[in-house]
């Protein structure tokens, strides 16, 4: 339940945050809790994607795609992660997220994170989604006009590349 509590205060602390344009990132402050921790003593594994996800969300609302989103009743989908965990984050830390919008093509946008431990990156996610309406996944050409922002990505970060070659391999499973 702790969760939803933190979803609800971050995206009310988003709304109260300069607007910022896509492909800029932000940084999300956090704290361990107890319950995100796992029987080794630090947060587990599964809890840094949730982690993502309010974050992700603080993102969309800096850049104007939250009330956008509800209104035509698009929903943010996650369609794969890839994590590299280097330090654990123990119990009461407090650790910043960074999570920006790294590329994007048609259909999918691809959001690079970074767990910030006093000022160390301790974990890595790079995370592919896309968005669904009630008619279907959404073109990334209408999620920019729907927010009214030019959509041509960046050029395709090797991370991105190396994800999207993963992919591929592993359909062939």
């Amino acid at each position: 339940m702790n969760l939803i509590f933190r979803l609800i205060y971050h995206i009310i602390r988003a709304r109260r945050q300069p607007p910022i344009d896509v492909g800029e990132s932000i940084v999300v402050p956090f704290r361990v809790l107890p319950s995100d921790l796992d029987i080794n003593g630090h947060m587990n594994n599964g809890r840094y994607l949730t982690i993502m996800d309010v974050a992700r969300l603080s993102l969309f609302t800096r850049i104007g795609l939250t009330g956008v989103s509800v209104r035509r009743r698009w929903r943010p989908v996650v369609l794969s992660s890839i994590m590299q965990y280097r330090a654990p984050l123990h119990r009461f830390e407090r650790y910043d997220l960074r999570v920006e919008m790294a590329y994007w093509n048609g259909r999918f946008a691809w959001f690079r994170h970074a767990f910030l431990h006093e000022g160390e990156v301790v974990a890595v996610g790079l995370v592919k989604g896309l968005m669904v309406g009630p008619e279907g996944p959404v073109s990334m050409r209408t999620v920019f006009e729907g927010i009214d922002r030019e959509w041509e990505s960046p050029e395709r970060p090797l991370d991105v590349s190396a994800m999207i070659s993963a992919e591929r391999a592993q359909r062939k499973v």
